[in-house]
């Protein structure tokens, strides 16, 4: 789905002031977010941690996404060494690889 499409449609739903929303999240924080994310071509968390880097009055995100460098005002910084990372995703590849589709083959 196109990321304005989905912008548009998790707006709505923060809009709900549904009580299930968690408390202590400022919403127009995630909505910025969401902005950040259609403006840069990131994912949604990453648009989120973006705006809240910002709030807060920092450019440091520990990140294992490194592509958020090229989001000027942010410093991505990797919390483990980069061999200890290519493992993890070898890792969650050989695991997804190892899965059973859940609604079996269609």
């Amino acid at each position: 789905m196109p990321r304005r499409g989905v912008k548009k449609i998790l707006e709505g739903m923060l809009g709900t002031g549904s009580p299930i929303l968690y408390p202590h999240v400022d919403i127009d924080l995630i909505v910025e977010g969401l902005d950040v994310a259609v403006a840069y071509n990131v994912e949604s968390w990453d648009g989120y941690l973006i705006s809240l880097a910002k709030a807060v009055g920092t450019s440091i995100i520990f990140t294992l996404d490194m592509g958020l460098r090229r989001v000027g005002e942010i410093i991505p910084v990797a919390p483990f060494p980069e061999n200890v990372i290519r493992e993890y995703h070898e890792f969650v590849r050989q695991l997804v690889g190892k899965r059973k589709p859940l609604l079996g083959s269609l």
